[in-house]
């Protein structure tokens, strides 16, 4: 989603990550159950804490936490969907492209 000025960057923002819970809860549904459940656990903390520094603004944190949640469970297409996302808001669409394909294929 695209803002139409800086001055509603904000709003553009939170109504972009409004939309990101549901897009999270069908991912996470998809989620491999081959991956112990403490593991999924600490899996799906991680892209919590992911989404706080996300919210923040901090993306160096936020991309460590989601790249921690692939660590845990590959087959969770969280981390790869919110890695995307920062990645294209960033610019780097190819590397976007990569990472929402990794989302839709695990």
């Amino acid at each position: 989603m695209c803002c139409a000025s800086l001055e509603n960057a904000d709003d553009c923002r939170r109504r972009r990550i409004g939309a990101l819970p549901a897009i999270a809860v069908a991912l996470i549904l998809c989620a491999s159950p081959a991956v112990r459940a403490d593991v999924r656990d600490d899996a799906r903390q991680a892209v919590g804490q992911g989404a706080e520094h996300y919210a923040r603004g901090d993306m160096k944190k936020a991309l460590a936490a989601f790249g921690r949640a692939i660590g845990l469970d590959p087959a969770n297409p969280l981390g790869y969907y919110n890695i995307g996302v920062i990645n294209y808001e960033a610019g780097r669409y190819r590397d976007a492209l990569d990472d929402f394909g990794m989302a839709v294929s695990v």
